[in-house]
């Protein structure tokens, strides 16, 4: 967990498999996962889609330097999030 927040933290470049996400869309997928590292009750990667927002909010990464990946393997673009929606 330490190498992946330390490569957010940095602004580098991340890849993100949205394999085995619940959700209808990929903007879904991801909120889901984030919205449960937020409540606490978060396996492995929903902790990792948390920390990208963490640090996205906190200045430290940009949300152009993932690269979001279909369950079938091809990259889909997902707008960057309302933070506060999410948050809220």
């Amino acid at each position: 967990m330490t190498e992946v927040s330390n490569v957010l933290r940095n602004n580098g470049k991340v890849a993100v498999s949205l394999k085995g996400f619940d959700g209808e869309t990929a903007a879904e997928q991801y909120a889901l996962a984030y919205k449960k590292w937020r409540s606490g009750d978060w396996a492995a990667t929903q902790w990792e889609m948390g920390q990208i927002g963490l640090q996205i909010q906190m200045g430290n990464f940009e949300w152009r330097n993932i690269t979001f990946y279909s369950k079938e393997g091809k990259v889909v673009e997902i707008p960057e999030p309302n933070w506060d929606m999410l948050n809220g």
